[in-house]
């Protein structure tokens, strides 16, 4: 039973679909997020990370990368409908890929961005931040079909300075994030 299920497993997966050298890689994910606590205040966030890279070799990849997030929240303590904040993020990306066989890869990746961000109560802009970040993370890929492969990571290293606009004060964040969140994606080489 086992080599029938391997058998089908590299027949559904099909042969190498590694990262190859002179290739484009595409890829994305994307995230969602909907809680309610025990005073129905509710928040929802999103997040869309989509980048794009040129592959040098089987191991290194260079590109862009772009993080949009958001969030909306209703707190019924103060009732403000439709408070929001957003953050746009954009920066250079390297990942080093290392095969493990023809369906199941591992890399790391390190990424910067420059981040622009505001927050709203109701329809006024209360504050606007700008600044950079840093983010490492591990993560495993499976290729599935024709250069398609999902990615799974559970959490990275990160850094992110801010300076809200009109102050001369920065706020500083680092954070590690192994087995608090799990991020999901798809790529594509081309």
């Amino acid at each position: 039973m086992k080599k029938i299920l391997m058998i089908a497993m590299v027949s559904l997966f099909g042969g190498k679909l590694m990262a190859q050298k002179n290739t484009i890689l595409v890829y994305g994910q994307a995230g969602f997020e909907n809680q309610k606590d025990f005073n129905d205040d509710k928040t929802t966030s999103f997040t869309l990370s989509p980048g794009i890279g040129y592959q040098f070799n089987d191991h290194i990849t260079a590109g862009i990368q772009l993080n949009v997030a958001g969030t909306k929240f209703n707190d019924a303590t103060v009732n403000i409908p439709n408070s929001k904040t957003s953050v746009l993020g954009v920066g250079p990306f390297v990942r080093y890929t290392k095969n493990l066989s023809d369906v199941f890869f591992i890399f790391g990746q390190l990424e910067g961005s420059y981040i622009y961000g505001k927050q709203k109560l109701g329809n006024t802009t209360i504050s606007k931040a700008n600044g950079v970040s840093g983010n490492i993370f591990p993560a495993v890929g499976i290729n599935v079909y024709k250069g398609f492969a999902l990615n799974f990571n559970v959490g990275g290293i990160s850094y992110v300075t801010t300076k809200l606009d009109g102050s001369d004060n920065r706020q500083n964040n680092f954070k590690t994030s192994f087995g608090d969140q799990v991020n999901f994606g798809i790529s594509k080489n081309f």
